[in-house]
């Protein structure tokens, strides 16, 4: 996959699993799925910190709806009761590889594009997970790897 075998591992081994999730107020939540918001995780001083960033970057804004943090904000999980059973918070190289593949998404529009095919095929109302398949991505690498825009290392 284009963001590397250790991260395709990731993917594989966390992404159901009770390590890789949050809880969010639903406004929040919706605004993820429509990849206005991400989380940038970094290593400082061998501890991750996350941070909010608002999808495309610009500084000091305001996340959408009722999210009261800005563009920049250190994001701090596992406060809660039993936060410590969670862990520090969610996988990094998950979070950066959302972020990441939400920013690519929203800078060429593709993001318009997807959202609005899942309008047009949520005729049930009924919520249904889409994990994109190997096929897909190999053809994502294939595309990128044919334009120059792809990193190999």
């Amino acid at each position: 996959m284009f963001a590397g075998a250790a991260a395709a591992d990731d993917v594989a081994q966390h992404l159901n699993k009770i390590g890789n999730v949050m809880n969010m107020e639903q406004n929040a939540h919706t605004a993820y799925d429509n990849l206005k918001w991400g989380i940038e995780a970094k290593e400082e001083s061998g501890k991750i910190r996350y941070f909010f960033r608002v999808i495309p970057t610009v500084a000091g804004k305001q996340g959408p709806g009722f999210i009261a943090l800005r563009e920049g904000d250190e994001i701090r999980f596992g406060r809660g009761v039993e936060g410590n059973e969670l862990n520090i918070g969610p996988i990094p190289r998950l979070c950066n590889l959302q972020l990441a593949v939400a920013r690519v998404l929203k800078m060429s529009g593709a993001a318009d594009i997807i959202l609005e095919w899942q309008d047009q095929a949520d005729d049930d109302g009924l919520f249904r997970l889409f994990i994109a398949s190997e096929e897909f991505c190999d053809m994502v690498d294939a595309k990128l790897l044919l334009s120059g825009r792809a990193v190999i290392a």
